[in-house]
């Protein structure tokens, strides 16, 4: 299986004892990890972060919910990721000690619903999740996680109040077979309640 990886130019600059932030990126449902990587270049570049893009199977990544060919063969995809930053972390000095210090992740739909579960299913420590327009519907963590999550009322592929039998039907049989559809809001709820989150705001 295949990743990409870009590093900012100022890991090149400062040399190879430098402590560089990774970021993986998990492209949705029928993109590409290159494509993916193509949105975060510039702020990555500006920020100083490494970029690693997995290459989902089938163009799709496999998660309870969500979908195509990975879902369908099963595809352990969790192990996939964990092995593809733990080999770039061992090739790369600048990423050594993102495993301990600053590992983070966004997905965007298929891939919003990986990262969301990442807590759960990887064996690595997550510093900081941001799914976009998709999120599993049971998804939760054993430990406060930082996270940021994305969703447009207007999504009509992966709805924002829940896809299950009793609602509009989402794409790609996503929500088939759950009988009440978990929304946006819920999800929110749930991550205050782990996160332990008391405030008002």
């Amino acid at each position: 299986r295949r990743y990409y990886y870009r590093l900012p130019s100022t890991a090149c600059a400062v040399g190879v004892s430098a402590h560089v932030p990774l970021l993986v990126v998990v492209h949705c449902l029928g993109g590409s990890a290159l494509g993916e990587m193509a949105k975060f270049v510039g702020h990555a570049e500006t920020a100083g972060f490494a970029l690693l893009a997995p290459e989902g199977m089938w163009r799709s990544w496999n998660t309870p919910s969500c979908c195509g060919g990975a879902k369908a063969h099963g595809v352990d995809d969790f192990g996939f990721l964990d092995a593809a930053v733990q080999h770039a972390a061992a090739a790369l000095p600048p990423l050594a000690l993102s495993l301990s210090h600053s590992l983070f992740a966004s997905g965007f739909s298929n891939g919003g619903f990986v990262t969301s579960l990442l807590p759960t299913r990887s064996r690595l420590r997550w510093r900081g999740l941001a799914p976009a327009a998709g999120h599993d519907y049971d998804a939760t963590a054993d430990r406060p996680t930082p996270i940021s999550t994305h969703h447009c009322e207007a999504d009509t592929a992966v709805r924002l109040d829940g896809c299950c039998d009793d609602a509009p039907p989402c794409c790609c049989s996503i929500g088939v077979g759950r009988s009440q559809c978990v929304g946006g809001r819920a999800i929110h709820a749930r991550w205050l309640r782990v996160n332990r989150c008391t405030g008002s705001r």
